[in-house]
């Protein structure tokens, strides 16, 4: 191998290691970002439906607590959802999927959890100060998988055309050794 080839291969090999970490460490941060904006979306929808269903606790009509669970179908990424009493029990619920069997959690603290599929949240629901019940959300993770994809194929043809831009920049530098 000619001195020429070595210092092109030692360039374009630095060149590569540098953009792979940069694409690397641009998509962790997106996808953190992303992870952030669906805890808030979803912690939006429950502040929505807990505000919409403190007439229904207060009254104990579970059909219009059920009706407005039911208002979840515009977002096709909310699989289950719990409206929970003050005591702690199921007051109605929601899924997605009408035929599959999804065991509702008991109530926890206010606060989410990321499984592998999904992003899960509970908070309480509160009219004049008073803990009333709880609301949970269960919402799968497929715009996050998408979102990665695409961070991916981004981060993928940004290293491409840059690898060909170094070779061509390499090549055209080396000329004057």
């Amino acid at each position: 191998m000619t001195l020429r080839n070595k210092l092109i291969s030692i360039q374009l090999l630095t060149a590569f290691v540098v953009l792979a970490m940069a694409s690397a460490v641009f998509v962790y941060n997106e996808i953190g970002t992303f992870r952030a904006l669906q805890i808030n979306k979803l912690s939006s929808t429950a502040q929505l439906i807990g505000k919409n269903s403190i007439s229904a606790l207060s009254f104990f009509d579970n059909q219009v607590a059920g009706e407005t669970l039911a208002t979840l179908r515009v977002d096709s990424h909310i699989t289950n959802a719990c409206i929970y009493d003050g005591d702690g029990a199921p007051f109605a619920l929601y899924g997605r999927d009408k035929e599959s069997v999804f065991s509702y959690p008991s109530v926890r603290e206010e606060g989410y959890d990321f499984s592998e599929n999904h992003l899960e949240l509970f908070q309480p629901i509160e009219f004049d100060e008073e803990f009333i019940g709880t609301i949970y959300l269960r919402s799968d993770l497929n715009a996050l998988d998408q979102k990665i994809d695409e961070y991916i194929r981004e981060a993928s043809i940004v290293l491409v055309v840059c690898m060909a831009l170094c070779i061509v920049l390499a090549v055209l530098f080396q000329k004057g050794i």
